[in-house]
């Protein structure tokens, strides 16, 4: 198939008006710079050696209808002409199974589609960094080595994985404004008839390939950045993205509350509950359950929120008592953050910030 050639500035207008509706997180640049990377990876994979591995693409929403899946379909039709969707397996076994089964059909690509678990797979980190994969067939009991470069996609609401999964994928965060996603006024609906109309296909490929040829013509530059187990793609697929002026698709997210001024207290405050809190030598139990005020105690010491943490100190008890004020809106802004996951790097992976309890014992605990 051929493309039409446009200078790189329309190729980049016209991919940033084909994805404007779509509510990507606050985050500079970065999620848009990764759907591009993931749109790249799967036009162009034939850029990389054979035996080279692509990282795995995460779309994680704050709740239904941002258009994860629908950004999925962006890098599958154009490339496939449709899009298969299809839900991750929760028995180990069966992920297996699945996986082979696409390694010896010779799938290009996999998509879970609305992830409802934690993804924490050994077998799929090797997938993802394995060239040869050992499968067997249906109904035999003999093994055989099959090279793969499958590349494997997800999409969640709130996406919670394993560090190890983390630490080999690229994440779209989108971020849906509206209480009610019905409420978004979208003014060019798209969905999988319109991105399977032949002249769609040709105008995004055409985009894609043109920046491919301006990175070529530019002198291959590799990108700014390096993702451990998957170099050959980060020296292309995000040298060309980079190159194109989206960004560099590696960068890591600064938060998990995309944009939200008060992210990264919060996020500094669940990393302190799942490393740990002593108070006089006693360790506060923030996996089964501490109370409100315990956490406005570990707050006030590590000088989270001051802005909304607002009180006095007794005289007597020399105990900080919080205003009434104050507590709403910290109440408010806990239960925000109720059910959030956070990836907390390779130590800690993703950890999740909830409330347990009943109305009147209502605790807040890090799983």
């Amino acid at each position: 198939m051929t493309y039409d050639f446009m200078p790189k500035e329309v190729a980049v207008d016209y991919l940033a008006d084909l994805l404007h509706e779509f509510p990507f997180a606050d985050d500079g640049g970065r999620s848009l710079s990764c759907q591009i990377a993931a749109m790249m990876t799967r036009f162009a994979v034939s850029l990389l050696p054979e035996q080279a591995q692509v990282p795995m693409v995460i779309w994680n929403a704050n709740g239904p209808a941002a258009g994860k899946s629908l950004l999925a379909m962006v890098v599958e039709i154009p490339v496939r002409g449709f899009a298969s969707m299809r839900s991750f397996p929760e028995d180990k076994e069966e992920l297996e199974k699945v996986l082979a089964s696409e390694v010896l059909a010779g799938s290009d690509s996999i998509i879970f589609d609305n992830i409802k678990d934690k993804v924490d797979s050994a077998y799929l980190e090797q997938f993802a960094t394995s060239s040869v994969v050992s499968v067997r067939r249906l109904g035999s009991s003999a093994k055989y080595e099959v090279a793969k470069q499958t590349m494997v996609m997800m999409t969640s609401n709130q996406a919670e994985v394993s560090s190890d999964i983390a630490r080999r994928s690229i994440f779209v965060d989108l971020f849906q404004k509206e209480a009610d996603p019905q409420a978004r006024k979208i003014e060019r609906p798209m969905g999988a008839e319109y991105l399977a109309r032949p002249e769609i296909r040709f105008q995004i490929l055409s985009a894609l390939w043109s920046l491919i040829v301006a990175w070529d013509k530019g002198g291959r530059p590799p990108c700014s950045s390096r993702l451990a187990g998957f170099d050959d793609w980060a020296r292309v697929i995000a040298g060309i993205v980079e190159f194109s002026g989206f960004g560099d698709p590696l960068l890591k997210p600064d938060s998990e509350d995309f944009g939200d001024p008060d992210a990264g207290d919060m996020r500094d405050l669940v990393k302190a509950l799942a490393e740990g809190v002593f108070q006089d030598g006693l360790e506060f139990r923030c996996r089964e359950g501490i109370s409100f005020d315990d956490v406005i105690w570990i707050c006030r010491q590590r000088g989270l929120f001051d802005e909304l943490i607002k009180g006095k100190v007794d005289r007597e008890t020399k105990e900080f008592e919080i205003y009434q004020s104050s507590r709403g809106k910290m109440s408010k802004l806990f239960a925000r953050y109720n059910g959030r996951v956070f990836r907390l790097g390779e130590d800690l992976g993703t950890i999740k910030l909830e409330r347990v309890g009943g109305k009147n014992e209502r605790k807040w605990r890090v799983s």
